[in-house]
């Protein structure tokens, strides 16, 4: 199948006018293209992205969109909410680790290892050293 049936048969696929005039065998015929299983995927087998748009935050957080929306443009106007801001470099997308951690730390859950040391020790300096003895201790004698 060349790539200009593929694209004439995804046009059909989505006019509802159209559509009826598919047949099962026409999709089956489809489906067993090796061309779309190739280059589409599923929300299942995508790989984790690290900059998401609104919308996939929403799909990942699986809220209903309207609410995702409104709440979304709600922390964006409140500039002491914390939630990470869209990068323009990367498109204007957010990232997402940023929008993770913002997320747990607003529902409770405490940060772990390096990131709660680090808070901790607040500018990362070691504690104090306790000062050596300068004295060593007496030995006892041998009877």
């Amino acid at each position: 199948m060349t790539r200009d049936e593929w694209d004439r048969f995804e046009k059909i696929k989505r006019d509802p006018d159209v559509r009826h005039a598919m047949t099962a065998r026409c999709e089956e015929r489809m489906r067993a293209c090796p061309e779309r299983q190739m280059s589409q995927q599923t929300p299942d087998t995508l790989e984790p992205t690290l900059y998401v748009t609104d919308a996939e935050i929403i799909r990942r957080l699986g809220v209903p969109s309207k609410i995702g929306y409104t709440n979304i443009k709600a922390l964006d106007a409140e500039p002491k909410s914390g939630f990470p801001q869209k990068v323009k470099f990367w498109g204007g997308r957010r990232y997402w680790p940023a929008v993770r951690g913002w997320l747990d730390r607003t529902n409770g859950l405490k940060q772990g290892g390096a990131a709660r040391l680090a808070t901790e020790n607040g500018d990362r300096n070691p504690p104090p050293r306790v000062p050596y003895p300068t004295e060593l201790p007496k030995r006892r004698s041998l009877p």
